[in-house]
């Protein structure tokens, strides 16, 4: 028995993949067939039903002897937690959907969510077509609707209403293009829109013929050019506009009052929706776990079923989960929405963020907003609720590893910068070192001893060639040595780096995904003003956007808990969120503004200005003439007149710092070999 059982888990450990695809498909089928469309009325109503439980119990089937084993303990009291507010939520609303949710969130550990994707496509576009195949030939009904305020026929082509074909096919036209991703070819955006007019022509479906548009030209802009100020603003839509939605969508309810001409025309706009949702606060109200509705909606009337009840139905579909599941649903899933885009945001998947911002707009005109047949991407809080082990004992690991020393980082840097010379000599392209690089090579022969960067200052004219030549040869300048840059889109910051991929770094202080790789810095070198004026007018701005960049790159718990007042703690959340509109590449976009307002080879003064000391970079532009000096045993450039250059950054330069100031900040930066540890 104990042997049956074993080649059992054997076998369901190996296709827990296709188990889980499977099981979500007969999923999806059934509750389209049942819920959706004039099927569900017949007797295939306890067939569907029984095919959802089937497939619920084929994905718990899959937890309980692939994935339970390798949870960690804040996994398995997240899960307690959840299950125990769902089975509260199933006694008060007899309701089961937050049960079987779930069970699908929790059964997708493991599976990968662009196959997830690819199958749902698949899945749902034969059953919708085949629906509208069976509505077209007669077997199933296609009822005719009319809109009251124009003499426009729209027909249902098998559902129980004309919107919802029209909701698929925008759906679909989310999946196809998250799919498709940047290889969607120009006809494909044409074919898509063709496709949802002709929806639309049979539906009047305007909602979602808003929403398909909508979400064509946002794939066509992000994937065609993809602008640095259009990926800001969605990051910060994706992440706050549920949330937005939500507190005008219950203001709404609160406040409309149909004596007001103005919200009464805008009610009439909406269809209804706002003095529907004043409506159901007042019927139903807000309760921790919602209540027990009979929602009758347009499709029952028309059907003859409930045609003697009013029409109640709440299409908002952050107030439908508000009035049917409560608060605490609705806070519990707003919140995975933005712990989702936020992680997202982070791993540089802004894509993925483009399709939550259409949906959280799309849900407040309908309520498919946590319906697994419109929203596949609540799959997605997976990886807020399960934390494997391994990944407990690697970050354990990771936390104990052996991080390389002062010295080691020393060595690594030398070698990047020997490359990188390499590279500027081979490309002509003029460099010099600079600040504490400069004074290292100058006091010290090479790293001064308690440094732990290099800082090189190009010209701008070189510093752009740079990075065309980055655009060229896909950003490597050897073999592990990378370019990152605002221009290259995959830097935060107004100068370039040099990333060591053979490195990885810890950051304690900053919350940036591009940070990752032990670096060399290359400055700008710009023109300068001749007005000493203007020149600290320019260092003032720049400053103040730096302190803006870091405070905005900072991580929460560093603003949290090392602020040096407590005014500051408070008052930077509040200017973080307050400047997320422009986002940090908007703050990098105007230092960056400002660097180049004067043209280097026509200024008389040159200086770094977009990580500089200061008005005390000012040099004259003719004396930036090229000199070699010796650092670790190399030969190096920099500008002629260093000496100058040093007096003005440091003073008597040549005099060590106090012994309390002379303190190694020694970067966590660990070796990497192909993506894994040495």
């Amino acid at each position: 028995m104990k042997e049956i059982y074993q080649n059992l888990k054997s076998l369901i450990n190996r296709n827990s993949e296709k188990i889980y695809i499977i099981a979500l498909v007969i999923f999806l089928i059934s509750t389209i067939l049942s819920s959706n469309t004039e099927l569900g009325e017949k007797n295939i109503s306890i067939l569907m039903t029984l095919g959802r439980y089937i497939s619920l119990f084929m994905i718990l089937i899959k937890i309980l002897i692939c994935d339970i084993s390798e949870y960690d303990r804040k996994t398995y009291i997240k899960i307690t937690i959840l299950a125990i507010l769902a089975f509260i939520s199933a006694k008060i609303t007899d309701s089961r959907l937050m049960i079987q949710y779930l069970v699908i969130i929790i059964g997708a550990y493991k599976i990968s969510f662009d196959k997830i994707v690819k199958y749902v496509l698949i899945t749902e576009v034969i059953t919708v077509l085949l629906i509208m195949m069976l509505s077209l030939v007669g077997i199933i009904p296609n009822r005719v609707f009319g809109r009251d305020d124009a003499d426009v026929l729209r027909y249902s082509f098998g559902f129980k209403y004309s919107t919802y074909s029209a909701i698929y096919f925008w759906y679909f036209t989310v999946l196809y293009l998250y799919i498709r991703k940047n290889k969607t070819k120009w006809w494909e955006y044409v074919l898509l829109l063709i496709v949802n007019c002709i929806i639309y022509i049979f539906t009047d479906a305007r909602n979602e013929i808003i929403c398909s548009f909508a979400i064509i030209i946002i794939a066509f802009i992000y994937n065609k050019w993809n602008p640095k100020f259009f990926q800001s603003s969605i990051k910060f839509f994706a992440k706050y506009s549920m949330i937005i939605f939500t507190i005008v969508a219950l203001a709404i309810a609160i406040f409309y009052n149909s004596n007001n001409k103005f919200l009464y025309e805008l009610n009439d706009i909406f269809s209804g929706r706002f003095y529907l949702a004043n409506k159901g606060l007042q019927n139903f109200g807000i309760k921790p776990f919602g209540s027990k509705i009979n929602w009758v909606g347009l499709s029952l009337i028309y059907s003859g079923v409930n045609a003697a009840r009013e029409f109640n139905y709440v299409d908002i579909s952050y107030l439908n989960i508000l009035y049917n599941f409560g608060f605490i649903a609705l806070i519990i899933i707003l919140y995975a929405f933005y712990r989702t885009t936020k992680k997202q945001i982070k791993n540089d998947n802004i894509y993925i963020c483009c399709f939550i911002s259409i949906i959280a707009i799309h849900s407040f005109v309908d309520p498919q907003l946590f319906q697994i047949i419109y929203n596949i991407f609540i799959l997605l809080f997976v990886d807020l609720i399960i934390t494997p082990k391994r990944e407990e004992k690697k970050h354990e690991e990771e936390t104990n590893a052996q991080f390389m020393s002062l010295d080691e980082i020393h060595n690594e840097e030398l070698e990047m910068l020997k490359n990188f010379i390499s590279y500027c000599d081979d490309n002509n392209l003029n460099y010099y070192i600079c600040g504490g690089t400069l004074l290292g090579a100058i006091r010290h022969k090479g790293f001064i001893p308690w440094d732990d960067d290099i800082d090189i200052l190009m010209p701008r004219p070189d510093y752009n060639k740079l990075q065309e030549l980055a655009k060229i040869s896909n950003m490597l300048i050897s073999n592990n040595l990378e370019v990152h840059s605002y221009n290259l889109n995959n830097l935060n910051d107004p100068f370039c780096k040099i990333m060591n991929l053979n490195t990885k770094m810890e950051k304690h202080y900053i919350d940036d995904e591009y940070d990752t790789h032990l670096w060399l810095d290359v400055f700008p070198m710009d023109g300068l003003p001749e007005s000493e004026k203007e020149t600290e007018k320019i260092y003032k701005k720049v400053l103040f956007l730096r302190k803006i960049l870091v405070m905005m790159k900072a991580k929460e718990e560093v603003i949290k808990n090392e602020s040096k007042t407590k005014f500051k703690a408070v008052i930077k959340p509040v200017l973080r969120f307050i400047l997320k509109p422009i986002g940090v590449q908007g703050i990098v976009k105007k230092i960056a503004r400002i660097c180049e307002k004067y043209d280097y080879e026509n200024s008389k003064y040159v200086g770094g200005i977009a990580w500089g000391y200061g008005p005390q970079e000012k040099l004259l532009r003719e004396k930036i003439k090229d000199y070699k000096i010796t650092f670790e045993g190399i030969k190096v450039n920099t500008f002629k007149c260093y000496d100058e250059y040093l007096k003005n950054l440091y003073g008597d330069y040549m005099q060590l710092p106090p012994k309390e100031k002379q303190v190694a900040h020694i970067m966590k930066v660990k070796k990497v070999n192909d993506g894994g540890e040495l």
